[in-house]
């Protein structure tokens, strides 16, 4: 799914899940298309996940759908495209 987005090698992509089966399955997934997960408190605030997708280079976020409302706030912060 992410390829088809755009996803590539080598980049870094925001994991903000809670402690559930899903997170490694994710970050293996990651892992082996060659990305780097970048694990992230669930507790984190928008403006939080706003600085660690800069700084990280992050593309991309894997998250729960009940953190939407955080995770569209931070995306507004940074100008990320969301879909």
């Amino acid at each position: 799914g992410l390829r088809r987005r755009g996803l590539v090698r080598k980049e870094s992509v925001l994991v903000v899940l809670r402690n559930r089966p899903e997170f490694v399955e994710v970050s293996a997934g990651l892992q082996r298309v060659g990305c780097a997960s970048v694990a992230v408190s669930y507790r984190s605030t928008a403006k939080e996940l706003a600085f660690l997708i800069e700084n990280s280079g992050a593309r991309f976020v894997v998250f729960e759908h009940d953190l939407f409302p955080t995770i569209d706030e931070a995306a507004k912060l940074v100008g990320f495209p969301r879909e």
